[in-house]
């Protein structure tokens, strides 16, 4: 039994209080928000994570997407009040790919804590901390994983248990005494993954 690969869970999700994020204004003052990119940031993003967005003008329809290739979902980890996550929902919806966000359920608190919490996505899928996000079989291989600040992140552990993932982005600072993640450890996995 591997906890890090064998405990995973679809998380609960509690009503919280819903706003809508914006690309042109900062969250509010106090939001649990890592990343709040701009408009140029954000459509970069989401064309890396589905290389339609590339192709299409300002003016024209979303094509349709090529199953074989296409990511069909991004399960965004560490998600704090989901500002991004939010963004990306809005930007990728015509396209029909939707954005789950999934943040710690954290330990001791109630469901009246957490109507109190701010809410920028449709949902936040809460975890207990020794859970990953269960990701349907069929669906690893068209999903993209997305990590805010990866140094606190079990992300090693998700690219263990979803090495098939298309797709996979880590947002942080560009600071090399705190980096966003620990590149030499991913190197490892890679080279172990064979990729």
């Amino acid at each position: 039994f591997n906890a890090k690969t064998d405990m995973r869970s679809r998380g609960a999700s509690y009503p919280q209080w819903e706003l809508s994020p914006s690309s042109t204004e900062p969250p509010p003052s106090g939001a649990n928000v890592c990343v709040f990119p701009t408009e140029p940031q954000l459509q970069r993003l989401c064309e890396a994570m589905c290389p339609a967005l590339r192709s299409r003008s300002a003016a024209s329809e979303p094509r349709p997407r090529d199953p074989a290739t296409a990511v069909q979902q991004v399960v965004s980890i560490g998600c704090g009040e989901g500002w991004l996550e939010g963004l990306l929902q809005q930007r990728l919806a015509p396209l029909h790919v939707p954005v789950v966000a999934v943040d710690l359920d954290v330990p001791g608190k109630d469901v009246e804590w957490y109507e109190t919490q701010r809410c920028f996505c449709n949902e936040v899928r809460r975890l207990n901390v020794a859970e990953l996000y269960d990701i349907e079989p069929a669906a690893v291989s068209s999903t993209a994983l997305l990590f805010s600040f990866g140094r606190r992140l079990p992300w090693e552990a998700y690219l263990a248990a979803y090495p098939a993932c298309p797709v996979v982005v880590i947002i942080g600072d560009r600071d090399r005494r705190r980096p966003a993640a620990e590149l030499s450890t991913f190197e490892e996995h890679a080279a172990a993954a064979g990729s």
